[in-house]
């Protein structure tokens, strides 16, 4: 008879949980050593080439360039020769020969004109067309009062007419205030001057009522 050998017991319960807890040691690294941040002082002080082209340069203030104030522009005043420095313009205040033809001469009747303000005479022109060959000798124009006072006597220097005739008129300039009344113009040469069908001469008067 054989004898069996006695069973050997073995607790699976504690050499399981002997197994499991045996945990596997964790290899720790530890951190890195923190270097502290070197900043290249070259690369500091000098900025980028891009960065500078980037960058738009301020803008140049203007330049205030002082100008000198301008000149007051004084207003121009057309001055017809014998006219005042007034601003009024001198003109045409009594006419004879508009319509008529200049190639009668030697008025017989007095040229006379009636004013009814004060006036200022600048300028008077007699007319001296003579067939077409004018009157180059020039001469003299005269103003009377009524009473046959004389106002004033001036040169009278020979002119073109408008149609071109050489000296077929006589300019007489001059600056003389009258007072309302009747005046009467003399030309120094009947002969060569101008008359309408009532014979009286051609003539222009040029002024300034007051």
């Amino acid at each position: 008879m054989v004898q069996e050998e006695p069973a050997i017991a073995v607790d699976t319960m504690t050499t399981a949980i002997a197994e499991n807890t045996s945990i596997p040691e964790e290899t720790v690294t530890p951190p890195a050593e923190s270097k502290p941040l070197v900043v290249d002082k070259k690369k500091e002080k000098q900025p980028a080439k891009t960065q500078a082209k980037q960058t738009s340069q301020p803008a140049k203030p203007a330049q205030t360039t002082s100008q000198p104030a301008p000149q007051e522009t004084k207003p121009v005043i057309k001055i017809t020769p014998g006219e005042t420095t007034s601003s009024a313009k001198a003109g045409t205040i009594f006419f004879i020969g508009t319509k008529d033809n200049p190639k009668n001469q030697n008025p017989k009747n007095p040229t006379k004109f009636t004013l009814n303000k004060e006036t200022t005479i600048t300028r008077i022109v007699t007319d001296h067309y003579n067939d077409g060959d004018g009157d180059a000798a020039g001469g003299t124009i005269t103003l009377k009062d009524k009473g046959g006072s004389v106002i004033g006597q001036w040169k009278a220097r020979p002119s073109a007419n408008k149609s071109g005739v050489a000296n077929a008129k006589w300019i007489s300039d001059m600056n003389v205030t009258v007072q309302p009344g009747t005046y009467y113009i003399h030309d120094s040469n009947p002969s060569t001057w101008s008359k309408n069908a009532l014979g009286i001469g051609f003539v222009e008067v040029i002024g300034i009522e007051k």
